[in-house]
């Protein structure tokens, strides 16, 4: 049951029937899905401000964002993307950062199709993006070939009322997180505060959701994710226990990406329960050094009695699967 205050913070992505048409068959933009499933590690995101409702779809490789379509209204539709990428020699056209109706845009969409095609190739030879966290990142958001959960969002962040609203909240959980990870008997100096941008949500087949955190294996980042993990699985879980609506807000998501492709239509939606999970994603083949320090870690969390037995870890591959990491095996 939603107890305490609902306006401090909200979440929120799904758009209106309006916005997504332009993305499903016969839109004008239906194409930026068919890079979405390419094999690049390419993803797109649907996006809205809980606070202006202002709607947009981004489409990233790795963990850069190369196109962003906006919606103004009755304006119309803009485009937008990181100058380093909205560059001459990308075929980028500065007119397309003006508002055009639906269809203007179908008659300029061929050479944004090119843009694409010379911006992706850029972006994966450069590297900065596409390798290490950006590489699994990509590929656990759009990876579809498990019955036991589904990605639902990714660089995943309520919107606060304002900003002593988010320092008070984020305080309130990563305070205690600190002061025990401070004590923990690995090397490495431990993080002073933790953030509040989940790197992907998911739904699991029990309805449950799934904070989680992605790692590539050989970063000595890795002992603290665990912490990590429990920060943004209690500040969504501020959200869950505080929005009457969150069932709504999961479910509209869940079909919105559902009717773009982007969900194994084998996955019906569960009954949902409010309780959010974290969960840490790290990349096979890890050094079982870095694996130990993150298990001991998670075991002075739960020691202080901050952490969440709950937690689970997962080994991700580069085609993005999850598999449930079991220390005996290793």
């Amino acid at each position: 049951m939603a107890t305490g205050k609902f306006d401090e913070l909200r979440y929120d992505r799904s758009v209106s029937d309006e916005f997504l048409n332009h993305f499903l068959p016969g839109g004008f933009a239906a194409s930026l899905l068919e890079y979405a499933r390419a094999r690049y590690p390419i993803d797109f995101q649907l996006r809205k401000s809980p606070k202006s409702g202002q709607q947009s779809a981004t489409l990233y490789v790795g963990m850069t964002a190369v196109l962003t379509m906006t919606s103004r209204g009755a304006k119309g539709l803009t485009l937008s993307a990181h100058p380093t990428h909205a560059a001459p020699e990308h075929r980028w056209n500065g007119l397309w950062e003006t508002a055009k109706k639906p269809q203007d845009w179908s008659q300029h969409w061929s050479a944004v199709e090119d843009y694409l095609e010379l911006v992706i190739p850029a972006v994966m030879a450069d590297g900065r993006h596409t390798r290490k966290e950006g590489l699994v990142q990509a590929a656990v958001s759009v990876y579809q070939g498990d019955a036991t959960r589904v990605m639902l969002d990714r660089e995943v962040v309520p919107s606060f009322t304002d900003t002593s609203v988010r320092e008070k909240i984020r305080n309130s959980y990563s305070d205690p997180l600190t002061k025990a990870v401070a004590s923990a008997s690995v090397p490495g100096k431990a993080p002073e505060r933790f953030g509040m941008e989940c790197d992907v949500l998911a739904l699991t087949s029990d309805g449950c959701l799934l904070a989680i955190e992605v790692k590539p294996g050989s970063v000595g980042s890795l002992a603290w994710v665990s912490a990590q993990a429990t920060m943004y699985a209690r500040v969504l879980q501020h959200w869950v226990d505080r929005d009457p609506h969150w069932e709504q807000v999961i479910t509209a998501m869940f079909d919105q990406r559902a009717k773009l492709g982007l969900i194994s239509p084998e996955f019906a939606v569960p009954t949902l329960m409010p309780k959010v999970v974290p969960a840490v994603a790290f990349q096979r083949a890890a050094s079982p050094v870095y694996i130990e320090r993150m298990l001991a870690v998670q075991e002075t969390l739960l020691q202080a009695g901050v952490g969440d037995p709950a937690l689970k870890f997962y080994e991700v591959s580069l085609t993005g699967r999850l598999d449930e990491y079991h220390k005996a095996t290793i």
